[in-house]
């Protein structure tokens, strides 16, 4: 079809078999990049250290697939579970710096 990557979406690295993912991406002339992905165990916006600590255990073990595949280019939406939807608080703002205008 024309494609040189695939993303490979990952919520459990203990799911991929990287000995078959590898010989698919060869066998396809494919390129591979990864997405982590945290579940609703996994949430650096939490006041919860533990769902922290997850985020980067998990994280870590991404890296290690990401190094065993040959991935070049690691990515995610690596703050909070996929899809969970919170807006900051005015506090939040101010002290991220948020919605200053860079101009």
């Amino acid at each position: 079809m024309g494609f040189d990557v695939v993303e490979i979406p990952v919520e459990d690295p203990s799911f991929i078999d990287v000995t078959v993912v590898k010989k698919a991406l060869q066998e396809n002339g494919l390129e591979p990049s990864i997405c982590i992905v945290f579940g609703d165990d996994k949430d650096l916006t939490s006041a919860d250290a533990s769902l922290h600590q997850n985020c980067f255990e998990h994280a870590e073990k991404c890296f290690e697939l990401a190094a065993r595949l040959g991935v070049s280019f690691v990515a995610g939406p690596l703050y909070a579970a996929v899809g969970k939807a919170r807006l900051a608080s005015e506090a939040e703002k101010k002290r991220s710096g948020a919605g200053r205008s860079l101009i």
